[in-house]
């Protein structure tokens, strides 16, 4: 991880995580609500204080 954080970049292991969760468009939650950008923020407000990379992406 190291490497990944001098060279800027984001490890495939990470982003195929990540794509896996579908934060997105979470299950259980509608199409409609999803697409908010109430909904949006919340969420990228929430990936952010884990982690801000992870949030940039």
């Amino acid at each position: 991880m190291p490497r990944a954080w001098e060279s800027a970049s984001m490890p495939p292991s990470v982003r195929e995580t990540l794509a896996s969760l579908d934060l997105m468009r979470p299950e259980g939650v509608e199409e409609v609500e999803a697409d908010s950008s109430m909904f949006s923020g919340i969420r990228n407000y929430v990936l952010a204080r884990t982690d801000v990379s992870v949030a940039t992406m």
